[in-house]
């Protein structure tokens, strides 16, 4: 991998050293979706989505070689990988609230209907 760094353009490793650090963060995230910390995995989202905005303007103006969009893919492969299983736990915890959402709602009904509120 390091042959493959010095080979790069300058505009071309700076490009690749960000993807690496969405890759990073996209890591850090499914971390947290496993520990379900989703205030700390949200904030890193938030990062995440301003870096990929910083990452869409610095490619208007870098024209990638082959051997740098060829690094590009396979670190975009390993990032989407991380975003599916992020994906997936979001939904799981998505199914959870709305569990726990019409729980409370049949208790409070339960609750009005009887009087004891």
């Amino acid at each position: 991998m390091i042959a493959e760094y010095t080979t790069m353009t300058k505009c071309g490793r700076k490009i690749i050293g960000v993807y690496r650090e969405l890759e990073s963060k996209a890591s850090r995230m499914v971390a947290l979706a496993r520990a379900q910390d989703w205030e700390a995995m949200i904030c890193e989202g938030e990062e995440y989505v301003n870096a990929v905005a910083a990452l869409a303007d610095m490619e208007k103006d870098c024209e990638l070689d082959e051997h740098e969009r060829s690094a590009k893919y396979r670190v975009l492969e390993r990032t989407l990988d991380y975003d599916l299983e992020i994906r997936t736990h979001l939904l799981e915890h998505r199914e959870e609230l709305s569990r726990l959402m019409a729980l409370s709602r049949r208790e409070r009904a339960l609750s009005q209907a009887y009087g004891t509120t």
